[in-house]
């Protein structure tokens, strides 16, 4: 049986997945009764009787509003715990849920379980958020096969069917919960990127919180907290009214018994609607500037407009953004399924059941990064932020800087890695730190009357995930940097079946063969209830992740890891 082309389109609000079928992207309709489309709310609740946890429309009709996860996608990447029932899910976590609905959608469309698949990011992600995505799809049982920006998958949407197109076009992805800017030139069948901007925390979201605010203050009423019953239904009453305002002048929002006893009917209109819209179009807006800036080129110099999400549903916002570039929207592409669509093609030029060169891809990094290190300013001595890599670089990219130590008997070396937008010199202190740090320790003092030189390698692949290590010069000591730590907790792999999902992929791994003896040596020992358990348990998870995303240094450092745990036993 030959193998299927997927792509995933894990949305704030919203996901989507789509396969390719005879040559051609296809998206895969929801199988609830109530849904016969596409569009999944990306949606996790506790069901009535706190049995199971529903996704999708499932979710939000019947789960319990109390144990009701939304817009978990804003916050991945961060250490924030969502509780649910008995769990208390990292956002990863609930993406995993979200993955695996997705995932027994295309199986039962395509008879074939979804084992690998493209899924898709908003292009202003940085490295952690990124990575959390791809441990979402390992706990979903998914291997990923790159992760692509939302409007790079969108172009791809837009492209396939324009290979011999010659074009600036602006991708300006709107979803529920991020904005991207994206300008890709289209030459001959090559999507060029040549700037991104963006904002993850401006979408939809922030409309529906501005019109709920608005229609409370007008109300009386008190703004309901999240995961409540009246919560919910004011979303959902403002969900349909934010649509009925895309057609209509006036429109009205009804909950019934919102504070227990009295009803909630107000009536908005459009021109009130807009003038509550307009600050986040401008803050949007002037991304669309700070994206034509980064890639050096003019307004008049777009040609084509891209629209993709569904905030640009929203009258105002459409009329406004071609307004300012001069153009009207491209229409040959549905704003809701563009970037799954795109997804499965650049699924199926990995795989082959796309033709390889019919067309192109050229990305770039979104952010700066690099190490912080002394310099003296001047007569000083400053901590500064020393660049690896320059925003825009074409990618994947590699480089390695040498550095020397400070003294002749330092034994330690201590490096962090921080990402910054801009250009030109600044203090770490003003960079943006990732978390990450690296050390080196029991260096040997030098020899050589000067101070030992240090070798850090920065490595972006094109899933935009970054490695860094480092190495003393003519020793063997070394380490290597993974910019996001964060543990899954034992019940979530466990209420996922995401520890079978782990076994599978990890047992179908080039690497399995040689790390086969130490698994079955830690699942053995943990079988005999150590006290330390839990952190062997946790190391093994960690070592099957990464022998499952084929990261030879990633398993390397966990094989080191759940080594020692057991040598101490």
């Amino acid at each position: 049986m030959s193998k299927i082309a997927f792509g995933i389109d894990l949305g704030t609000s919203t996901s989507e997945i789509s396969f390719i079928l005879n040559g051609k992207p296809m998206a895969i309709n929801d199988l609830h009764p109530r849904n016969k489309t596409p569009i999944v709310p990306s949606v996790v609740a506790l069901s009535h009787n706190g049995a199971e946890l529903l996704v999708g429309v499932e979710a939000v009709d019947e789960g319990l509003p109390e144990h009701k996860i939304r817009e978990a996608k804003r916050h991945i990447g961060e250490e924030r715990r969502f509780k649910i029932g008995n769990y208390q899910l990292l956002p990863e976590e609930v993406g995993a849920l979200v993955l695996k609905k997705m995932a027994s959608l295309g199986e039962a469309a395509s008879g074939q379980p979804v084992l690998e698949a493209v899924i898709t990011v908003p292009a202003y992600f940085s490295d952690l958020p990124r990575r959390a995505t791809e441990k979402a799809a390992l706990l979903a049982g998914i291997r990923p096969l790159r992760l692509i920006s939302e409007p790079v998958a969108a172009a791809l949407a837009y492209g396939i069917n324009r290979l011999d197109d010659e074009n600036m076009l602006l991708v300006f992805d709107f979803g529920g919960g991020t904005l991207d800017v994206t300008i890709i030139e289209m030459m001959a069948g090559v999507l060029d990127v040549r700037a991104t901007d963006g904002d993850r925390k401006l979408g939809g979201k922030d409309v529906d919180d501005l019109l709920i605010s608005y229609i409370c203050a007008n109300t009386g009423f008190e703004i309901p907290i999240e995961q409540t019953s009246a919560y919910e239904a004011l979303k959902k009453a403002v969900e349909i009214a934010k649509k009925d305002l895309s057609l209509k002048e006036l429109t009205t929002v009804y909950v019934a018994n919102f504070d227990g006893v009295t009803d909630l009917n107000f009536t908005v209109d459009r021109a009130i609607f807009e003038s509550l819209v307009d600050p986040l179009i401008d803050r949007a807006i002037a991304k669309v500037d700070s994206c034509l800036e980064k890639a050096g080129v003019d307004v008049q110099h777009i040609q084509k407009l891209l629209l993709v999400g569904g905030t640009c549903y929203i009258p105002r916002v459409q009329n406004r953004v071609e307004a300012h570039l001069g153009l009207r929207a491209e229409t040959g592409v549905d704003r809701d399924l563009a970037v799954s669509l795109g997804a499965a093609i650049s699924a199926g030029l990995k795989t082959g059941s796309v033709d390889r060169h019919s067309v192109v891809v050229q990305d770039v990094s979104t952010y700066r990064l690099g190490i912080d290190c002394v310099e003296f300013v001047g007569d000083r001595e400053m901590v500064v932020f020393d660049e690896l890599m320059p925003a825009g670089a074409g990618i994947p990219f590699f480089r390695t800087n040498r550095y020397s130590l400070r003294r002749l008997d330092q034994d330690e070396a201590v490096f962090s890695v921080y990402q910054a937008d801009g250009t030109g010199p600044l203090l770490a202190q003003d960079a943006i730190s990732t978390g990450a740090t690296g050390v080196i320790g029991e260096i040997p003092p030098s020899t050589t009357g000067e101070p030992r030189a240090v070798d850090v390698e920065l490595r972006y692949d094109e899933s935009h995930i970054i490695r860094v290590s480092a190495k003393i010069v003519g020793t063997d000591r070394e380490c290597t940097v993974q910019l996001n730590t964060a543990q899954f907790s034992n019940d979530a792999l466990s209420m996922m079946g995401a520890s079978s999902a782990v076994d599978t992929l990890w047992q179908q791994s080039p690497l399995a063969d040689r790390n086969s003896k130490l698994i079955n040596r830690a699942e053995s020992v943990l079988s005999t209830k150590p006290d330390s358990a839990e952190h062997i348990e946790a190391a093994l998870e960690q070592l099957k992740l990464a022998i499952a995303d084929n990261d030879v240094e990633k398993t390397q450092d966990s094989r080191d890891r759940l080594t020692d745990l057991l040598a101490d036993i």
